[in-house]
């Protein structure tokens, strides 16, 4: 049995909790890099894309105007509903995004927003992206950049992982930013047969009410708040009095505007 079994079963919760919210939460901090991702990628009309880790449709449905005939696999059933109710047109199935039930040399294109961070073996992903990538077909994915280069990811990582209980157990999880150091990301990707590696920074950011940012956080994201849930009722509510604190560092006059950089890595199947 895998290290990560109890985290992988805690994000397939976890998401399939945020389903029916997911556009009006999550989508507001990963939904700014698609158009982005979508132009480096350059779909065709002709081209047949597989969207990995696809959620409620989100790529999906930017990739509809190019014409491309567009699928999309998502672990969580109840969020393969709402893709579909979103979409109608693209194909939605539910699978792994680390064993995927298409044929060798399928797909034009495979992207994934966001998704890798989610996975007990992203490496095995990228794999299986190739795996089902015609030759030259072209992959595309984005992922955060870690507490060290993104302020918004050092309040929330520092600020809850630096006032947990530390008699709670927590179950183990892969290094959440791995593939966002770029050495690293090459370095998996011309593993998987891949190369024309690209690499650039894109500055996505939360914006909300102040008094609206751990309620978002809570509603928006499952591995910090799986954290927060496995601790006792005061220390959750001290990690809150906290995070409320830290975010006042970004007020904007009535908003905080809390940045989120990522990274968009696009890459060619040798």
């Amino acid at each position: 049995m895998s290290i990560y079994s109890k985290f992988e079963k805690l994000e397939w919760i976890g998401w399939q909790e945020r389903a029916a919210r997911y556009d009006r939460t999550t989508l507001k901090m990963t939904g700014s890099t698609i158009p982005r991702l979508i132009e480096l990628i350059k779909p065709r009309a002709t081209d047949h894309i597989l969207d990995v880790c696809c959620g409620t449709g989100a790529v999906a449905k930017h990739l509809f105007p190019s014409g491309a005939n567009v699928s999309g696999i998502d672990f969580a059933p109840d969020m393969i509903e709402q893709a579909k109710l979103s979409v109608p047109s693209a194909r939605f199935v539910t699978g792994n995004a680390q064993n995927l039930p298409f044929e060798d040399a399928t797909f034009d294109a495979v992207l994934t927003n966001f998704g890798h961070y989610h996975l007990p073996d992203p490496d095995k992903a990228i794999m299986e992206a190739a795996r089902v990538l015609k030759p030259g077909g072209r992959y595309g994915f984005t992922t955060w950049v870690g507490p060290d280069a993104s302020e918004g990811f050092r309040l929330i990582f520092e600020t809850i992982l630096g006032n947990v209980d530390q008699a709670v157990t927590i179950p183990a999880a892969p290094d959440a930013f791995r593939l966002a150091d770029e050495a690293v990301a090459k370095q998996v990707l011309e593993s998987a047969g891949f190369g024309d590696v690209t690499i650039e920074t894109f500055p996505s950011e939360i914006t909300c009410a102040p008094d609206d940012f751990v309620a978002f956080l809570k509603a928006a994201t499952v591995r910090a708040t799986f954290v927060m849930k496995a601790q006792p009722e005061d220390v959750q509510r001290r990690i809150e009095a906290l995070l409320r604190e830290g975010v006042e560092t970004f007020r904007q006059g009535e908003i905080v505007v809390v940045p989120m950089p990522n990274r968009i890595v696009t890459a060619t199947l040798q």
